[in-house]
């Protein structure tokens, strides 16, 4: 397995940050509980797998976390935004470790999911 790594983690902080104030744009309060909480559940799987987070990682967690929202922001008060995101971290975690194996795009993993 090929492991991919940015060139410059600064620049991949930079890009999600203003991702995600775009974001806010048209998912206000929801999009802030599940960014937060898909962030945080990312961490604590790729702790218990690895034993070492990382940046870099804790922000594709805060994408998963805006990706799975989208569908739902209207729908869904702050609680469940808590839970959609707490269902994004892992979910997405496992859609990135296992897409070398079967060839798909791993943002397809968080629409399908955050869509259900």
């Amino acid at each position: 397995m090929e492991i991919f790594e940015p060139h410059n983690i600064m620049d991949t902080a930079i890009g999600t940050c203003m991702l995600w104030v775009c974001w806010f744009g048209f998912n206000a309060l929801s999009a802030v509980n599940s960014l937060a909480i898909a962030t945080l559940s990312w961490m604590l799987v790729e702790f218990f797998v690895t034993k070492q987070p990382k940046l870099v990682g804790m922000l594709i967690g805060a994408v998963a976390g805006l990706v799975k929202i989208t569908p739902a922001c209207g729908f869904v008060d702050p609680t469940g935004a808590f839970f959609i995101g707490l269902i994004a971290g892992p979910v997405c975690y496992g859609g990135v470790s296992i897409k070398h194996y079967f060839r798909y795009d791993d943002a397809l993993v968080g629409g399908i999911t955050g869509g259900l």
